[in-house]
């Protein structure tokens, strides 16, 4: 499944894993530690009817995508590095399965992108370069599993309907020219 694309002994110690971002509990230089939890939300789109007598009712249409939340705090000597990585991901807009714990927040369907992050720096050394950061990364759910950019090029014809081409579509300007000719249609 998702875990099998990932090597046990490179995360032992780990609560976290997002493409090649680790996120650890570890209290030591060099690790990515989540601050005030993480967020998960779930939710439906739902259809109101109002009948002209009778109650309004409900229809549901549909589940909306998942969506987590959650800051991080980076004390790091390569925050530029994790920088370049979460700049990365949201601009090429990279997928990947979201494992918190010993829980897939993502299932065989779907995976996560990050929709945004912000970046709040709050140590700097004396020439002004961040040693400390707290990131807000938003992610959205990313469904794999469907055809994205196809090409309808089928042709859908109904009955008593002729295929337009460029042939016909000649000769029915032609036959309109020849009506404008004999004087006004009107």
């Amino acid at each position: 499944m998702i875990l099998n694309d990932y090597s046990l002994f490179d995360y032992i110690g780990k609560i976290g894993v997002f493409g090649d971002l680790r996120f650890s509990i570890l209290n030591t230089l060099n690790i990515l530690s989540p601050q005030n939890g993480l967020s998960i939300s779930k939710s439906s789109k739902y259809e109101q009817h109002s009948p002209l007598k009778g109650l309004d009712y409900l229809e549901f249409q549909k589940r909306n995508l998942t969506q987590v939340t959650f800051q991080i705090k980076i004390v790091t000597t390569d925050l530029m590095g994790i920088r370049a990585k979460l700049n990365r991901m949201v601009e090429n807009g990279e997928h990947y399965p979201l494992l918190v714990g010993y829980d897939s927040i993502s299932n065989v369907d779907s995976h996560f992108v990050i929709i945004d992050f912000k970046e709040s720096k709050k140590h700097t050394d004396g020439r002004g370069n961040s040693l400390t950061s707290e990131f807000d990364i938003s992610f959205l759910e990313y469904q794999i599993n469907i055809e994205r950019g196809a090409s309808y090029s089928e042709n859908i014809s109904q009955q008593g309907t002729e295929e337009k081409t460029e042939e016909k579509t000649n000769e029915n300007n032609s036959k309109t020219y020849e009506e404008l000719e004999g004087g006004r249609l009107w």
